[in-house]
């Protein structure tokens, strides 16, 4: 081998190492921040909608959340509540429990009208107005 050959040689030998960590940094990269770039890339696929808590006809706590339309309510509430539930239907958010023996239920309603699904089964749309009312229910 001639010493141009063997310059040559080694010339590309860095060429493979750099690729590879080059490759990683913009993997690295994309992982790190692959929430941000979603949302630009797919924004319809995100709802946004509030949500307010009513104790006994008093609000204790409103919120604007924003989430993937694959989310269901329940799951949304329990990333940003302290949420208890049964089988997908809501027994106690923020230490506020339903209590059978006095007819107190926790139900919501979605831009008014009151859905007969649970939470883990309804996926919220954008704009929903979804108020969770802990009141006496009588049947």
């Amino acid at each position: 081998m001639n010493e141009t050959q063997t310059t040559k040689k080694k010339s590309k030998v860095w060429i493979l190492p750099v690729a590879v960590l080059l490759v990683l940094a913009i993997a690295a990269g994309v992982y790190a921040n692959w929430g941000k770039i979603k949302a630009l890339i797919s924004p319809a696929d995100t709802v946004t909608y509030t949500l307010t808590i009513n104790v006994k006809g008093e609000t204790v706590k409103e919120l604007e959340l924003k989430t993937e339309k694959t989310v269901s309510l329940l799951d949304a509430m329990k990333e940003n509540l302290k949420v208890v539930e049964n089988g997908g239907f809501v027994t106690a958010i923020e230490g506020h429990e339903q209590n059978p023996d006095a007819s107190e239920y926790w139900t919501y309603t979605v831009n008014g009208e009151m859905l007969m699904v649970g939470a883990a089964d309804y996926y919220p749309a954008n704009g929903d107005k979804i108020i969770f009312s802990l009141d006496v229910i009588s049947f």
